[in-house]
Formats: C-alpha cells, structure tokens, sequence
C-alpha cells in the first residue's frame, strides 16, 4: 500500500491508543481493522483525510457485509460491528484532531442470541472425571468466580484471603484488581492443595497452580494453552460433545447469575468489567429454559393466591 497522509495518521492514532494504556491485543484488532479500511480507501483513490464522506464510509460499511468471511460465507454482523466501531474511533480522534469533519458508520445491532452455556450436571461431571486435586481445583475455581483464565494462572499463594469467617481470591486481571467470594470448603482445598503440591512452605508470590511436568526437579506454573487442553479433555471424557473452553465456565456463572436474579452492576463487578454495556449485551438476554421456568414459577404463585 503506497504511504499517504492517511495511512500515517492511522499510524499516528494507533500510537495514541498504545500510549493510553491499550494492551497489544487490543492495538493489533485496531490495526487489523483499519487495515482493511485503508485497503478499501485504495481502492477507492482516497488518501488524504479530508476525501472522507458519509457516502464513502457507507460504501465501506456496504462492502464489509458483502465480503465472505470463514468458510465463504459473508461476514456476520457481530464481525462487521467489530470493524465500525474500530473506524468509528478512528474517525473520532481524526475529528478531534482537526483531521477530518466529523463522520460516524452506522452500525446494526444484531440480534440477541443466548450464550451457550454449561449445565450444573455437565460442571459437576467434569469435576467427577478429573484425576487430580488441582484439576477439580480448577474448574471450580473457574465456574464458582466467572473468572478469567489469566486470572486463574495468575493466582499467587498469598491471594487467598480468609477474614472473619469469610473466604477470598484476589484477582488481577486486565480491567484491574478486585476480590471474589468464595466457600469455605473451597478454600480449604487449595490450601490443602497448594501445601501438598510442593515440598517447602510457599511464599506468598509463588503461583497457586503448578503444572505437572517438572524443570531442574521443580514444578512448572501453569499454562493458559495447559488449562485449555485440560478443560478440553476433562470435557470430552465427560461426555460432553459441544467445544468446551475455560471462558465458557465464565459465560455460565454469568448467565446463570442474572437468570437467578442477580444484580446486573453486582455482577460487572464480580466478572471485573468497568461499564454494564457487555452485562446487558452479553448475559442479560434470557435462554428459553429460563424464561420456561419464570413462567412457571408465576404460574404456581398464581396459584398459591388463589388458594389462600
């Protein structure tokens, strides 16, 4: 692609967003996105700021839905969402900047699908079918906290927290740090876990959860790409045919969380989020089950009125 004004301040923006803090995950989705803009903007012979329209950020938008994306069919509108909103703060800062006037993609909202989730039956199978202390550790761990599974790896020795009668894990994660309930029975076990799984008292910093295998005679720690594999596993052993992923037991304490009442804004700050925008677009949509039994349990309240 032949440098031009535009393509050095997508350079320039893309800077900006680094040195405000974005994680390199987050700065490689904004690059991979605006690079198809600036492709489309080749194509189309614009490469100066001001050569931006309403009308050309359409076509943009028009073009996306009508690519194929994997397996040859055209891209979902979860996907091209992705895209816009990546353009939409491209386009913000440019106006900011005196760059360009300001312009706006109009983004679809798609519809709201139910989260594919785990049953109870199906966690407590997978538990049953681990070999190991540590393996039913961890799938505890991930679906009785919603948290992240760079959460979990990062668990020190000393982010277990006990405090007049009550249990915590301290978590650090990519929205900041924060504690987490958890059952005294829990708690109990990974502290026994963590006292036999090495020969010495821990100190505080040392991991939580240690791999198996074994370096110059001591434990590794735990992997993300080792849990992943194991979660896989367990799950497969359990019989359990759908894919079956450690951030699937997060979508679950989430969904399950709301489905029983649960607080909305209790809940973003139990799973670490700053705002309510992914609890309201992620777990607040009812599965069929759920609104099966809210139905019915209105139905036997109707009844007990009756009744008495």
């Amino acid at each position: 692609m032949d440098n031009n004004a535009l393509v050095d301040l997508v350079d320039d923006y893309l800077e900006h967003v680094r040195a405000y803090g974005r994680s390199s995950a987050t700065v490689s989705q904004y690059r991979f996105a605006l690079l198809a803009f600036l492709r489309f903007c080749e194509q189309e012979g614009v490469s100066s700021p001001d050569q931006l329209t309403t009308k050309l950020v359409d076509r943009y938008s028009a073009s996306l839905r009508e690519q194929p994306g994997a397996k040859g069919r055209s891209l979902s509108e979860v996907s091209v969402n992705t895209y816009l909103r990546c353009l939409n703060l491209l386009l913000s800062w440019l106006a900011e900047q005196g760059e360009a006037k300001q312009l706006r993609a109009k983004t679809q909202k798609p519809d709201a699908k139910p989260l594919d989730v785990l049953s109870q039956s199906e966690i407590q199978a997978m538990i049953r079918t681990a070999d190991t202390l540590r393996d039913r550790l961890i799938v505890r761990v991930l679906a009785e906290t919603g948290c992240r599974l760079g959460e979990l790896i990062g668990l020190r020795v000393g982010d277990l927290v006990s405090h007049e009668g009550n249990h915590f894990l301290y978590l650090r994660g990519k929205t900041g740090e924060r504690s987490v309930a958890i059952r005294g029975e829990l708690y109990r076990q990974l502290t026994t876990y963590i006292a036999g799984s090495r020969p010495a008292r821990p100190a505080d910093d040392q991991p939580v959860f240690m791999a198996q295998r074994r370096r110059d005679g001591k434990h590794q720690p735990l992997t993300e790409s080792g849990v992943q594999q194991m979660i896989r596993n367990l799950a497969r052993d359990a019989g359990i045919k759908r894919r079956v992923h450690p951030h699937l037991l997060r979508h679950t304490y989430g969904t399950e969380f709301i489905a029983q009442g649960g607080d909305s804004v209790m809940l973003a700050k139990i799973l670490g989020h700053r705002s309510l925008s992914m609890i309201n677009t992620v777990y607040a949509h009812p599965r069929q089950s759920h609104i099966a039994q809210a139905m019915l349990d209105h139905l036997r309240r109707v009844e007990s009125s009756k009744v008495h």
